[in-house]
């Protein structure tokens, strides 16, 4: 039994995909992953399609996962350009908010 359990934030980007995929052959963790979209690539990770953009959809489906101990968060809307960076905010506002306060064996973000 894992005695670490993660929620990799933008699981099915490059890095997020690459993360899950590596932790998977460590070994020892239980794997969580957020995404807008169901993974298109064989993983063992329990993934939740949840619209980031979207406190409410963010709060109605994270609002009850309770017992992870770290975040990783590799979540991007429309690239890394300035025009952006209140879109990719929200995303990681939306989601750090609402998991942190509820997970009281957060070791690491």
């Amino acid at each position: 039994m894992a005695t670490k359990k993660i929620m990799v934030i933008g699981g099915l980007g490059i890095i997020g995909r690459n993360f899950i995929g590596h932790l998977e052959q460590l070994g020892g963790w239980d794997i969580m992953a957020l995404s807008r979209r169901k993974p298109d690539c064989k993983t063992k990770a329990q993934f939740i399609a949840v619209d980031l953009s979207d406190r409410k959809d963010a709060q109605n489906k994270l609002g009850g996962i309770k017992d992870l101990t770290h975040i990783m968060y590799a979540a991007l809307d429309g690239g890394i350009a300035g025009d952006n960076v209140a879109a990719n905010t929200a995303l990681l506002v939306n989601s750090v908010s609402v998991l942190e306060p509820i997970n009281p064996k957060l070791e690491r973000i």
